[in-house]
């Protein structure tokens, strides 16, 4: 996937995600992953009003990249990337002058996934945290030498629920699952950003419902 204006196609993020390029994370151990598809990117990028009227916002983009470890290339996993932005329109300024827009942040989708991976209960049903890197852009970057982002890594292998091409006993059993895993879920104060069965997959091989999904898809 391209976008008509990516951001990762250009500046010091030209080819370092696209297809075939390797990524390294250093936590909770050092790995690498290949990626095989480049899925989607997301613009979130502000201008100072916007992030002057609401605490917790920053200005940033985001990519979701489907890769393999390394080592073991029959595992798949999606990657998402976050990358601090300019904010609109001081794109052009100097290093200094963008440095100064750079903060740290608590990524929900981070959160989320590790408090969920922290849980041995919910975290049977939820992708799990596979590994981690937080950075920081050197000085020709979008926003240099602060802390930008994250590198996150889950499996999530399952396919989308076809619940009414399925036979009655399954679907009563998915819908248990899903009560029962809902009520977890909520006790931990967490919820897929997008209240629809797109933040609900389903494991054939062993019958069990997956709930994914906890920010941009």
């Amino acid at each position: 996937m391209e976008s008509r204006f990516s951001w990762f196609c250009q500046g010091p993020m030209k080819d370092k995600y696209v297809k075939g390029a390797i990524i390294e994370t250093q936590h909770p151990t050092p790995r690498q992953w290949k990626i095989l598809e480049v899925i989607n990117e997301h613009d979130h990028q502000l201008d100072k009003e916007d992030v002057d009227n609401e605490e917790g916002i920053f200005s940033h983009i985001t990519t979701r990249l489907h890769c393999c470890r390394l080592d073991v290339p029959g595992t798949r996993v999606d990657i998402r990337v976050y990358l601090q932005v300019p904010w609109t329109n001081t794109e052009f300024e100097s290093p200094r002058v963008r440095a100064h827009q750079a903060a740290e942040f608590d990524l929900p989708e981070f959160r989320a996934y590790r408090v969920m991976n922290s849980d041995p209960d919910v975290s049977r049903f939820t992708p799990r945290l596979l590994g981690y890197e937080i950075a920081k852009q050197r000085n020709e970057g979008d926003v240099p030498e602060k802390e930008i982002g994250d590198e996150d890594a889950w499996s999530e292998d399952m396919l989308q629920i076809p619940f009414w091409k399925l036979k009655r006993p399954l679907r009563d059993d998915i819908r248990t699952q899903f009560k029962d895993t809902y009520i977890k879920l909520r006790g931990l104060g967490m919820y897929p950003a997008v209240s629809n069965s797109d933040s609900l997959v389903f494991d054939r091989a062993n019958e069990h419902l997956y709930w994914v999904g906890f920010y941009d898809t």
